[in-house]
């Protein structure tokens, strides 16, 4: 085929999803005008946050409100913080997984998950034990069938599809009983994909190929027959994926072609978005739906993403991965589609898991992804301006400008001319005539209605220009070197700049904003904030003082917005945010600095909304103060706000009251009108524990009669560790947590940052108490959770209360034995208890010198213990120095030691250690002393020996060491040593360096060859000329 007539075919290709794209941007924007250019925000969770496999194939909450996430390769339990996996083992065992590859989960009230697998057939998660427990499935009751689904019937069954049928699961008696296929053709296959039971009784199975259903009182199957083009489609396609939908609707996902709609009459109806080779299926499976309170409708298509539908899928748009933004979906090929009880909705991908929160965020972000604003991609939001029109102008930092028009929902990039393409656009100003200038190298204008430029405009400013502002006939241009006046009726321009000296010029010559309050020019500077006087010709200044603490909080000002509905006007600074009280006095004003509680103290940009609350943007967040309380609370990622890095006087009002703030990521929306429903958020927030380890062994979870948590530990069970979480997955790194156990502690103990949250206790006494967890949620809707896990340790026997009691009257009773038998028998048992004294003073002396023993000789080698050695060394070594008396020491290893107890084993190692000791022990004289250092070495302490007489020492114990005969198993084996010797120096200022200087000394006879001696002397190390090289 040519080019040309593949061109041709492309283009006719592409004219179904120019439609679609046509068709969702009117019908969103009446619902919201920036519908068109929002797009769903995902979470990924991958495998670096513990997901046993990359591939997500099944999910589940269960009722704990814990996920299950199934994969390729296991099976994890995810609460936000932690995955606990569940791995196929080795040797098949007893108990456990019997196969990685999970393919469907399903979720039982009582706290039971069913699993079912690719070879493993069935099995149930059982809490209490922790356990997988097989069902045997079909007329053979096997129990390694492929299971495709899992889905609620009546009666609380479940429907358990598989390639050899379909089974009625009974969670009550844990037994499956198959479900004939009657009506089925002979020879057709019974592997059925899904199965949907309905409240009538109506039963209908995804077959492989065509659709089948039950009606009540039927006890066989019929064939649906399609209607029309369908025909061909029920007969020879795949049927995947079942749902019925809020208005009775039936949704039928196939293998091909895409997705068939069955009214309740029974007509049967495709979507144009969703059927054909050319729709956003694109002939690939359909996997699942999922249906919105709002009517939306998600279908899961394997391979090509995801498709949101809205108005019956008569508008549709279609959400891929995108590699390169991290807030796409995980991956296209979706498995299944799950709506968790916070509101969440995850999807399970080949690549991953990702999250979407279902509820309407207060911020959203406007970007490049997936081309809704192509030419937001890598570029920062530099400047934010609205025209009379409602179009957003966005200035970028790499050049040129973005209009985003509401109304069409479009968005145009305009560059500017020449070299000035890339030049980093900070001022947007729609001027009285309604053209819009915009500063770059000087100030260029663009016509409003052909959003082309007409050229440059002010000829004489031939600067920077990062300030625009105009009011009563005058514009005001702000640069890098001072202030521009233009007079727009007569063409005059006035330059205003710093003057050192002068307290009337301006304060500094980098205008970064311009204001206008109270009909006078505020301009805010690096340096400080000017007002210019009511006749034009100078300026008030203000700037921080640290000697008054209502003066400006830093001189780094932003541009003055003013709150006439409270009578305030705010200023942001780089130190904090402040407000001045109206009408303004002249001469000194008196601000009123705000610092606690914002994100940081950078704000970048202040922006009153219609109720007079105060928005700012710093660098690294957003915070809102209400405009009547002045309290202050931080945006989070609950809110919505999902981009950080807001640039300098990059914000304002929008058309219908929205906060824009620009920044590295994009544009950020906020809704003040949403601020109500997120601050009345009451969501259910459940706080529970995830996990136990009680002693350091895993420990299931237990509930009382009432369905509360609850820990019980048997007698000696004292250690605890508890992992607990907040299980609505939302800003999980954003929560805080605490913890503490009442009755035994007072003080909560928080939880590190960005540390998973457990709870954990040691050595704890027998006893009643209450496990305390508290979390507390981030933004504007921030809430405090706690729960009471009552947790009981039962006593040993001899803490219990009677043996306790029983304890205390016996020695009562035997104090008054005592007495008694002492007032009768004193004299005559006051000499025996005198013997009896002296002979329990001679076995005590007796049995501290044993302990004495024990605690100075090692048991092995029968020499001294380390510490014992070096405590004589040390002795030895002040001794030496204070008298001036000769001191040394020897380091000597067995050579080859590992390769005896390799070849020999260990006991005969320690034979050999021995035999070395003993005759270590038997060279000393009356003073030495001898250690085990450690392992095979031992250490010789020399009083009065120089280093001649501690090397010919060694070299005599060297020579002894080489004639010596071990026996071992009717052998005898022959052992040699190597020797380190140091003798004291006046430079040694302690027994760590003679001790360095001798095991210096052994790893150079080590190094030259083993069985020799060496020493070292202040000139470094030798060899005795009597020592073996």
């Amino acid at each position: 085929m040519d080019a040309v007539r593949m061109r041709a075919l492309a283009r006719y290709a592409l004219w179904p999803l120019l439609l679609i794209a046509a068709a969702v941007a009117p019908a969103r924007a009446a619902e919201d005008p920036w519908a068109a250019f929002e797009r769903p925000w995902f979470e990924r969770i991958t495998t670096q946050d513990g997901l046993p496999h990359e591939a997500v194939s099944a999910l589940a909450q269960d009722a704990d409100g814990a996920l299950w996430i199934g994969t390729f390769g296991g099976l994890a339990r995810f609460d936000g913080h932690r995955m606990t996996v569940f791995s196929q083992p080795v040797d098949d065992a007893d108990g456990k997984l019997p196969d990685g590859y999970v393919r469907a989960l399903l979720a039982l009230d009582d706290g039971r998950v069913l699993v079912g697998t690719n070879t493993g057939g069935l099995v149930v998660y059982q809490p209490r034990t922790r356990r997988f427990e097989p069902v045997a499935l079909g007329r053979q009751r096997l129990l390694t069938q492929k299971v495709f689904s899992l889905s609620h019937a009546q009666a609380g069954t479940v429907l358990v599809t598989t390639e050899q049928g379909v089974d009625r699961y009974d969670p009550a008696t844990g037994k499956a009983v198959p479900i004939a296929l009657e009506g089925f053709p002979v020879g057709y296959s019974p592997r059925i994909f899904r199965a949907l039971e309905e409240r009538d009784g109506s039963l209908w199975l995804a077959a492989n190929p065509g659709l089948f259903v039950r009606r009540p009182g039927q006890a066989t199957f019929d064939r649906v027959q399609g209607q029309g083009a369908f025909a061909q489609t029920l007969r020879e396609d795949l049927v995947w994926s079942l749902h019925r939908d809020r208005k009775g609707r039936l949704w039928v996902g196939t293998g091909r072609s895409g997705v068939i709609l069955i009214d309740p009459d029974g007509r049967q109806w495709s979507p144009p978005t969703l059927s054909g080779p050319s729709s956003l299926s694109g002939a690939r499976t359909v996997r699942d739906f999922l249906e919105f309170d709002d009517g939306r409708m998600w279908v899961a298509i394997d391979g090509m993403g995801m498709v949101n539908c809205t108005a019956d899928c008569a508008s549709a748009s279609l959400l891929r991965s995108d590699r390169t933004d991290p807030s796409s979906l995980s991956g296209d090929g979706i498995r299944q589609m799950l709506r968790d009880r916070s509101g969440n909705v995850w999807l399970a991908t080949e690549l991953g898991l990702s999250r979407y929160e279902e509820t309407e965020p207060v911020a959203t972000l406007i970007s490049g992804g997936e081309s809704k604003v192509p030419e937001l991609v890598g570029n920062r939001v530099s400047a934010v301006m609205v025209d009379a029109r409602g179009r957003i102008w966005l200035g970028l930092s790499r050049g040129g400008l973005s209009v985003l028009d509401l109304k069409a929902g479009t968005s145009r990039k305009i560059d500017l001319p020449g070299s000035q393409a890339s030049q980093y656009i900070r001022a947007i100003m729609m001027a009285p005539d309604g053209g819009i200038w915009v500063g770059a190298q000087g100030v260029y204008r663009i016509d409003p209605q052909t959003l082309t430029v007409t050229g440059r405009v002010l000829p004489q400013i031939d600067t920077r220009v990062i300030s625009l502002a105009h009011a009563d006939g005058e514009a005001m241009v702000g640069t890098y070197d001072g202030l521009y006046r233009v007079d727009l009726r007569e063409g005059r321009i006035r330059r205003f700049v710093h003057r050192p000296g002068d307290p009337t010029s301006l304060v500094n010559d980098q205008i970064q904003a311009l204001s206008r309050v109270q009909g006078r020019w505020w301009i805010s500077t690096v340096g400080g904030l000017s007002r210019q006087w009511a006749d034009g010709e100078g300026f008030d200044s203000y700037r921080h003082d640290p000697a008054r603490p209502d003066s400006l909080p830093q001189d780094y000002i932003t541009p003055l917005k003013a709150d006439p509905k409270h009578g305030r006007v705010w200023i942001g600074t780089f130190g904090g945010i402040a407000w001045l009280r109206t009408p303004l006095p002249e001469g000194d004003l008196q601000f009123h600095p705000i610092r606690d509680g914002l994100p940081d103290l950078h704000v970048n940009c202040v922006v009153v909304d219609r109720q007079g609350d105060v928005w700012l943007s710093t660098g690294t967040g957003v915070a809102r103060i209400d405009g009547h309380a002045l309290s202050l609370r931080s945006i989070g990622k609950r809110d919505g706000l999902q981009a950080g890095g807001f640039s300098y006087d990059s914000g304002t009002l929008g058309p219908n009251g929205e906060v824009l703030f620009g920044g590295a990521s994009g544009l950020v929306v906020i809704r003040p009108q949403r601020v109500d429903t997120r601050l009345q958020d009451r969501h259910a927030l459940p706080l529970v524990l995830t996990g136990l380890s009680v002693n350091g062994a895993a420990r299931a979870l237990l509930r009382d009669g009432q369905g509360r948590q609850r820990i019980t530990l048997a007698p000696g069970e004292r250690d605890l560790r508890a992992d607990f979480a907040l299980l609505d997955f939302r800003a999980v790194r954003e929560t805080t947590y605490a913890y503490r156990l009442s009755g035994f502690q007072r003080e909560w103990t928080q939880v590190e940052a960005g540390m998973p949250p457990t709870a954990v206790y040691t050595n704890l006494p027998a006893g009643q108490y209450t496990l305390e967890l508290r979390a507390t949620t981030s933004g504007l809707g921030a809430r405090t959770v706690q729960a009471e896990i009552p947790l009981v340790l039962q006593p040993m026997l001899y803490e219990t209360r009677w043996a306790r009691a029983l304890m205390v009257l016996s020695v009562l009773g035997l104090m008054l034995l005592l007495l008694y038998l002492r007032e009768r028998w004193s004299r005559h048992k006051a000499a025996e208890l005198g013997r009896i004294i002296d002979a329990r003073t001679r076995e005590l002396r007796d049995a501290n010198a044993r302990l004495d023993e024990m605690a100075n000789v090692d048991g092995l080698t029968g020499v001294l213990t380390r510490r014992r050695v070096l405590e004589i060394a040390e002795g030895e070594f002040a001794q030496a120095r204070a008298c001036g008396r000769p001191f040394s020491l020897v380091m000597m290893d067995l050579d080859e030691f590992k390769r005896v107890n390799d070849t020999h084993g260990h006991p005969a190692g320690d034979a050999v250690l021995r035999a070395c000791a003993v005759a270590a022990r038997q060279a000393l004289r009356g003073e030495d002393a001898v250690g085990r250092y450690g392992g095979e070495e031992l250490l010789i302490c020399l009083p009065g020996a120089p280093a001649r007489g501690a090397c010919e020492f060694a070299e005599r114990l060297r020579a002894s060491l080489e004639r010596l005969e071990v026996p071992i198993d009717g052998k005898l084996l022959r052992v040699t040593a190597s020797f380190g010797v140091a003798t004291l120096m006046p430079e040694d200022d302690s027994l760590t360096a003679l001790l360095a200087r001798a095991d210096e000394s052994l790893y150079a006879a080590k190094r030259g060859g083993r069985n020799q001696v060496r020493c070292a002397s202040d000139r470094g190390l030798r060899v005795p000329p009597d020592s073996r090289v």
